[in-house]
This record gives C-alpha cells, sequence and structure tokens, in this order.
C-alpha cells in the first residue's frame, strides 16, 4: 500500500473517531430506573467523547441500534440482542435487577401458588421492556401489555390482572408516589437478571474508553 492510500486511511479513521456518538435510550428504561440511567450517562460523559445521549419511545432505540443508525444502547439484557451479529456487548454489566411478583393486597394469597397454578392466571407487562415476553409471558394463560408503569400499577389495582413482575425498588417507589393497593411477593425474586450496554460494530473503536469508565463506575 502506497503512502497516499496509508494517509487516507488514517485520515478516514481520525473521521469516524471524531463523529458524534448517537447513544440511545429507552424511555421506559429511563422512568423505569432512573438512578442507573444517571450513572450510566455519567460514565459516559467522563470518557470525553463526542456523544448525543437520545431518549427514544418504546423499542425504538434497539431499532435503530440493529440498523446501525446509532452507536450505543445503554441497557439491555443478552437475550433481547443475542440474534443480531452487529452488536457488541460492552463489559462490565451495568446493573442486575432482581424481579419480584406483585399481585393486588387482597389477592396475597395467590403469591402461594406454584408455577403450575401460576400458569393458569394473568399477568401485565410494559411495552419495551422485552425481559417480559423473554422471560414472563409464556409462564402465564394470558397476558397484557401497557404504555408504562403507572397503568401496570393501575391494572393491579382494579384486578384486571392477577400479576405483573418488576424490580423491587422502582415499584416500592411507585407505591410511595401513587398509594396504589399492590402488594409484592416476598421470598425469593421471581426473575434475576444482568444488564449491559450494547454497541454497533461500526463504533467498536470506542470501546476501550467506555469500558475503562464502566469499570470505575460499576465496579466499585
Amino acid at each position: 500500500m502506497n503512502k497516499y492510500c496509508m494517509s487516507l486511511l488514517f485520515l478516514y479513521s481520525l473521521g469516524l473517531q471524531a463523529e458524534s456518538l448517537v447513544v440511545g435510550i429507552s424511555g421506559t428504561t429511563a422512568r423505569g430506573i432512573p438512578e442507573t440511567v444517571a450513572t450510566i450517562k455519567a460514565a459516559l460523559l467522563s470518557t470525553n467523547l463526542e456523544l448525543d445521549i437520545r431518549e427514544f419511545p418504546g423499542e425504538r432505540s434497539i431499532v435503530l441500534l440493529t440498523q446501525g443508525e446509532i452507536a450505543i444502547d445503554v441497557y439491555r439484557q443478552p437475550a433481547a440482542v443475542a440474534m443480531f451479529a452487529d452488536l457488541i456487548q460492552i463489559k462490565p454489566s451495568v446493573g442486575v435487577l432482581e424481579f419480584w411478583l406483585v399481585t393486588h393486597k387482597s389477592n396475597a394469597y395467590l403469591c402461594q401458588l406454584n408455577e403450575a397454578q401460576r400458569s393458569r392466571r394473568t399477568v401485565v407487562g410494559v411495552r419495551g421492556a422485552r425481559f417480559y415476553g423473554n422471560y414472563v409471558y409464556d409462564n402465564f394463560l394470558a397476558h397484557e401489555k401497557v404504555n408504562n408503569f403507572s397503568q401496570v400499577l393501575e391494572m393491579i389495582r382494579d384486578k384486571r390482572v392477577d400479576f405483573s413482575v418488576w424490580p423491587v425498588a422502582p415499584l416500592e417507589n411507585a407505591l410511595k408516589d401513587y398509594g396504589f393497593n399492590a402488594h409484592v411477593c416476598k421470598g425469593k425474586p421471581y426473575l434475576t437478571l444482568k444488564f449491559y450496554s450494547y454497541i454497533h460494530k461500526n463504533y467498536s473503536w470506542a470501546i476501550p474508553k467506555i469500558e475503562k469508565a464502566y469499570r470505575e463506575y460499576f465496579l466499585k
């Protein structure tokens, strides 16, 4: 390769690394775990990379990521992106969540049902939160989908469904805010999952800086 071609490649590489990285955050994630999202943003901003952080409705951020239209989606469970070969997992994980069964207070006895008995009950989830489709819906007789977590609590309050599944900390905060008549099933979590940021392979040059920042913020 002659010097002219090498120079062009070098300048092209510099141009790639100078472009702004569009970072996508699902609106469901932003509302559900705001403290975790704030930490992720702080870690990313500490890299001094040129970033354009945007919130997208529902599934939009993951769709754009798989198409290479944005660089990063900040918070995804591995099963949600396993089929997309162009996505690279950024390590370490940015969160571990325990998900708990929730029902109406007057239905607290439902917490004692075994797996087979629960499979004849109904559940509600939030659009855009993929863990419901991956791990929850198939374990129940039928399911409903709503747009946000406050609507989940309304469904539980009105006894339109038997259960929902949600991280306990955001749930407890929501119960304080709304005062809905919901009961968290105690004992052990229904589900425990790790979550990671994912980057499209076209922007893999940014991984070292991001992983360094994530280690500083998430492995303390």
